[in-house]
């Protein structure tokens, strides 16, 4: 992968849920009933993803934090390259999307499934699967960001959105042929989101 795009450098720093569990109204109880499969791998990559961001150590600048639009955008460009054909990348490049290429110690490495930039956003994919998914990572502002990203989440996707055993986050949202995951990541101090969007039947 070296020589295409810009790097990353694989961090160490400790990622985490940090939002309190909130109750949710009976009506949004109910449990998602479609799991993403590899979901397990994004999240291997997206822990040493989200520890570059927070350490400065992804670029020669950190990345800033994404605004709502911005986070909105990316899920939207998620959305529209996910199908059950996979994940289109040329599609992503056509909407301003670059490859990166990762490293450790200065010295290129593989990565599991391609990575891609733009702005302030980071996005991983896996196409060649049963279930293809696209996942958007982002530092935010602060905490209280969080609750204006959902909301707008809720305005841009038009379903419902539920939780899982009474918690407010993760969020799932339904659209049709998709399943949307949205999970808080990085510290109160350095907040961030991880929203993983997979094809659904």
């Amino acid at each position: 992968m070296s020589g295409q795009g810009p790097q990353y450098a694989l961090g160490t720093a400790a990622t985490g849920v940090w939002l309190a569990d909130r109750p949710l109204s009976d009506e949004k109880k109910r449990r998602p009933t479609f799991v993403l499969r590899g979901r397990a791998i994004v999240k291997i990559l997206y822990v040493c993803l989200i520890a570059s961001i927070f350490s400065g150590s992804a670029f020669a600048a950190p990345l800033s934090s994404a605004g709502t639009t911005e986070i909105i955008s990316g899920v939207e460009s998620c959305l529209a390259v996910t199908s059950s054909m996979g994940v289109d990348a040329e599609k992503l490049r056509a909407d301003g999307w670059a490859a990166m290429s990762a490293s450790e110690d200065g010295k290129p490495v593989p990565s599991p499934m391609p990575i891609f930039s733009k702005g302030n956003l980071l996005l991983v994919q896996q196409g060649g699967t049963p279930t293809p998914i696209c996942a958007i990572m982002a530092k935010i502002p602060n905490v209280p960001a969080l609750r204006q990203i959902v909301g707008a989440m809720d305005s841009a996707l038009k379903t419902a959105r539920r939780g899982k055993d009474g918690k407010a986050i993760p969020a799932y949202w339904f659209p049709e042929g998709h399943i949307v995951e949205l999970a808080t990541t990085g510290t109160p101090e350095a907040p961030g989101v991880r929203i993983v969007v997979g094809y659904r039947k």
